[in-house]
């Protein structure tokens, strides 16, 4: 398979799989007849549980940790040689907190409701580590073909637009607001996922080009 069908084809998978996810959670909640939050959201904040509440969440959950995973261990296994290493393992790490706080609600339940520290606080920090991170490795993130990574931060930036919208906004929206917000974040969590998978397998390809592997002669 060339490297461009490779790509249409990744892509295709990477996109298809959060739409599969969403479209089978909201058959479950229109088959159960419960809200569909039931079976979107963490399961720890969800009054009387289903068998398969939080199913969407725990996908996310897995999406997490295989986009963190992966890129941290192969840019460390690699000992950070090239900027590409380095490149993932940034951004493996910081892939990891985000599993952190979304398995554990730490800008919601302990940010927020224990320290006082507003939503809006920790959503601007992330902010400014990924443009900060976009900005060190822009280079690296050109030449591994930044569209899944642009279109999961637009996935992010429409998730959390919707967390802090005005109630009026919200209230518009009825149950259909969660399946709106966490359904942008979990596109996003699986594009974020595709793009940094890939950069991975490319640098472990036996045919990996040098150039995206990092290497400063194309020759090496």
């Amino acid at each position: 398979m060339s490297s461009r069908a490779f790509n249409k084809t990744w892509t295709i998978l990477i996109v298809a799989l959060p739409l599969a996810v969403l479209a089978v959670t909201v058959l479950i909640a229109l088959r159960t007849g419960r809200p569909i939050q039931v079976f979107m959201s963490d399961p720890r904040v969800v009054d009387n549980p289903h068998e398969l509440t939080g199913f969407a969440s725990n996908i996310g959950i897995v999406l997490w940790a295989a986009a963190g995973f992966i890129p941290l261990f192969v840019g460390c296994v690699r000992e950070l040689a090239t900027p590409v290493d380095r490149m993932l393992a940034f951004f493996g790490a910081f892939t990891l907190w985000l599993m952190a706080d979304d398995l554990m609600l730490i800008h919601e339940g302990i940010l927020r409701d224990l320290m006082g520290i507003p939503e809006e606080v920790s959503f601007g920090l992330y902010v400014l580590i990924i443009l900060g991170g976009s900005f060190l490795y822009r280079r690296e993130l050109f030449l591994q073909g930044p569209l899944l990574f642009v279109c999961a931060g637009v996935m992010f930036a429409a998730s959390i637009g919707i967390d802090i919208a005005p109630g009026a906004i919200k209230d518009s929206l009825g149950q259909w607001k969660v399946l709106a917000e966490d359904g942008a974040k979990l596109l996003g969590i699986s594009l974020w996922a595709g793009f940094f998978i890939r950069a991975a397998a490319r640098l472990i390809s036996l045919q990996t080009d040098p150039v995206l592997a990092g290497s400063a002669d194309p020759a090496e």
